[in-house]
């Protein structure tokens, strides 16, 4: 004959995965965790199908654990009626996202695109791609950092391999009672 035990489904214990009885001794834990940082990434054009290859596997890897915002440098002036080379590569590598391209040239004293409309972007979880002139691109991302609240900054370099690195411009300070670690 067999006995059904009482079972529950506490995720912090993981005793209804294995099949184990409610316990009782025990109080359930809160489970906190962290939000997702938000990171501007500054990118400079790729002159090799290699090199957009991987900028695009080392963005995608960054939106997988992160709220990103790109801000890519092109002078390229061809006009291309499809979409932009890294927005296609990141569509491929990140199927379910939904990957927004931006084209923006400041003028007089608006420097970065909307805002609102970009944290709109974040909140709904798509993938936001600011395309700039190469001039313009430090100075958008350095001022986007600021508008959106940004907790770091990185730029992506490549070399002419085609090999993507990571390097970090800049971390928001953790300041008492900011929420953020110190």
């Amino acid at each position: 004959m067999t006995v059904a035990l009482p079972t529950h489904d506490c995720v912090t214990c993981g005793e209804a995965l294995l099949g184990r009885p409610l316990h009782t001794e025990r109080a359930p834990q809160r489970v906190e965790v962290d939000p997702p940082e938000t990171t501007v990434a500054l990118v400079g054009a790729s002159a090799t199908d290699g090199g957009t290859a991987s900028v695009a596997a080392c963005l995608a890897q960054l939106a997988r654990t992160d709220e990103l915002t790109v801000v890519y440098g092109s002078d390229t002036g061809e006009a291309d009626p499809g979409p932009h080379p890294l927005v296609r590569a990141l569509r491929d590598l990140l199927p379910r996202y939904t990957i927004v391209a931006l084209y923006f040239e400041p003028h007089d004293r608006r420097v970065v695109p909307e805002v609102a409309l970009l944290e709109e972007l974040l909140s709904v979880g798509s993938l936001p791609i600011v395309i700039t002139s190469s001039r313009a691109a430090p100075k958008v991302a350095a001022t986007l950092c600021s508008e959106v609240r940004a907790d770091r900054a990185l730029r992506i370099d490549y070399s002419q391999s085609g090999d993507a690195t990571l390097e970090p411009v800049w971390r928001r300070r953790a300041r008492a009672g900011d929420g953020f670690a110190a």
